[in-house]
């Protein structure tokens, strides 16, 4: 009897659940300030640009898929001693992902926390990385207005080593082992009609 309680309870959870579940699509754009871990390079400045579904769940929590097009990396004020002299020259480290974050959100009111793991594959490089691929975790807050749209703010951190450290002995600069990416990301995201059933 007990069995055929807790079964009628999972059916009347899972009913209900699915009942209330909604999808949002949308679609996200904004700036990434990215630099690597252990160097003293500068953060370099680019673009995002992405889409995602936003099921949610419960009236606080939501799972958000996303898939974005990142554009990473660093400046690189490298200076070598050549003879007793100092040459120096800017260089720009580009890396481009296409990047894949799972988000869990939680919302209170009109505010939103984000956090989640991401999976990065390089599209394309201006140097020699150290692997095709990146893994790291994704934290970030987010503001909504009435009409469906989000300003974020998130933090993406690489958990792997990324650049050829050995590129780089010679010079002056601080290149450590362990170059992982570093980006910040300001932006905003929209968010369409919901799909299925409504609350």
């Amino acid at each position: 009897m007990k069995k055929v309680f807790v079964l009628m309870l999972l059916c009347l959870f899972t009913s209900v659940l699915s009942a209330q579940i909604s999808a949002k699509p949308g679609l996200r754009v904004g700036a990434n300030f990215s630099n690597f871990s252990h160097t003293d390079f500068d953060y370099r400045t680019d673009f995002y640009v992405g889409g995602f579904v936003a099921l949610q769940l419960t009236d606080f929590y939501a799972i958000q898929p996303e898939i974005n097009y990142s554009r990473q990396g660093a400046v690189a004020d490298l200076r070598y001693y050549d003879n007793g002299t100092i040459t120096s020259f800017e260089k720009d480290i580009e890396i481009e992902y296409l990047s894949m974050v799972f988000i869990n959100r939680f919302s209170f009111y009109n505010v939103n926390m984000h956090m989640g793991p991401t999976f990065d594959i390089e599209l394309n490089s201006s140097v020699p990385t150290n692997i095709d691929f990146d893994m790291g975790v994704t934290m970030g807050i987010g503001y909504t207005l009435p009409m469906g749209l989000t300003i974020e703010a998130r933090w993406k951190r690489g958990l792997f080593d990324v650049l050829e450290t050995d590129d780089y002995n010679g010079t002056i600069n601080t290149v450590g082992d362990n170059n992982a990416n570093n980006v910040f990301q300001l932006g905003l995201a929209y968010s369409f009609k919901a799909k299925g059933a409504s609350k």
